[in-house]
């Protein structure tokens, strides 16, 4: 599923996406993402990075809400992106 935004009251952000953790032996935390906002010409009107603080187990999907604030400026396109993690041992016993 592509991720999709919706602005909400007073312009915040909402994200719908599927986080998906491919890796069968690892475990991930704290999902950094960016997000990027820009306008009718392709520039970068705002662009911001946040955690996602959740762990994923190995083979894990689960879809999410993220709430990224409030966007100042207008904007055309938008895109959200998981840049990084921190990867863990999974919990023993844990399948999906």
């Amino acid at each position: 599923m592509k991720p999709t935004c919706q602005v909400g009251l007073a312009r915040s952000t909402n994200w719908d996406l599927t986080v998906r953790n491919d890796n069968p032996r690892v475990a991930f935390r704290d999902l950094l993402y960016v997000t990027t906002y820009r306008d009718e010409g392709g520039q970068v009107v705002e662009e911001r990075h946040e955690f996602i603080k959740d762990i994923f187990e190995p083979g894990e999907v689960r879809h999410l809400t993220v709430n990224d604030g409030y966007v100042r400026t207008n904007f055309a396109t938008a895109t959200i992106e998981i840049v990084a993690a921190e990867a863990l041992l999974p919990v023993p016993g844990f399948s999906k």
